[in-house]
This record gives C-alpha cells, structure tokens and sequence, in this order.
C-alpha cells in the first residue's frame, strides 16, 4: 500500500509540474509586447508609447549633421523634430522648420537605402545603435514598431548573446 501511495504521490508531483510549465510557456507565448525592430543589426528594443527616440546621421548630399526626433504613438513613428544647421536640409526634406509636431508625419516604418553613407545611429534612452549600411551592407535597413511575444524576444536576445 505505501509503494501504491508513494507511485500516486509522485504521479501527482509530475502532473502538477507538467501543468505549471504548460502555462508558463503558454503565457510567454500569449504575452506580448511593442518592440522598435531595427533590420540591421536586428535589434529589438522594448518600447511603450511615448517613448521618444532620434535618428542621427549626415545628410550625404550636403554632408550637415541631421537628428530627426520621432516619438513612438499607437505603434506608429511620429516625427517630431529635424534639427540641422543646414536650411538647404530643410528644404530638400520640404520642411521650412525645424519643428514638424503641427504636420502630421506619421510613418509605419521608414527605410535607409542601403547605399547611404551617413553614419547613421539611432540613440534610445541610454543606448546608442550604429546601423550598417555603405557598399557593404547587404540590404536596406528597416525600422517598425511591432508586437512580439515574450518567447521570441528572449530567443532573439539568447541567438544574439551567443553570436
């Protein structure tokens, strides 16, 4: 009789364990949350709605530093800012200010040719991310706001990790 209990006992135990971690990887896989993808490197970034970013790089054409600041709104890119000394910037953006918060631009994701030689970086928080681009890098660069749940960002940051 106690091996019968004992055997049910640890039935038991399994079961329960088998339960939980059922539900832990359950829940991992029904939560999720916005992250800024960036392409190239990939890199994702956890982010909440209005949290704000910028975009830094050299315009190729008229070699002037450009900061573009966007903040991030119902998983979109709301531009709120392009801060260059260079009115010619401005200008070959259709811009005749720096600030843009009163026109709307609003972006899904937005793209850097591949060919764009400004050293461009995006700076969040306290983190700074130089982006690959030039003759060498292979494809565009993208950057969204999307929806991943707890799993695939710790896979991508364990791949990442071991890379």
């Amino acid at each position: 009789m106690t091996t019968v209990r004992r055997n049910l006992r640890r039935s038991n135990q399994i079961l329960w364990l088998m339960i939980i971690l059922s539900m832990i990887t359950l829940s991992g896989l029904l939560f999720s949350f916005p992250v800024l993808e960036i392409s190239s490197p990939r890199n994702l970034i956890p982010v909440n709605d209005g949290d704000q970013f910028i975009h830094s790089f050299t315009h190729s054409m008229y070699q002037a530093p450009v900061n573009e600041t966007f903040i991030i709104e119902n998983g979109q890119l709301r531009l709120l800012a392009v801060m260059t000394p260079s009115v010619a910037v401005l200008e070959y953006f259709g811009l005749d200010s720096q600030d843009v918060r009163g026109r709307n631009l609003v972006f899904e994701s937005f793209t850097i040719p591949v060919a764009s030689v400004g050293a461009h970086i995006i700076k969040i928080r306290d983190t700074e991310i130089n982006l690959e681009t030039g003759e060498d890098c292979p494809e565009k660069i993208h950057l969204k706001i999307s929806r991943i749940n707890l799993w695939e960002y710790l896979l991508e940051r364990l791949s990442a990790f071991l890379i």
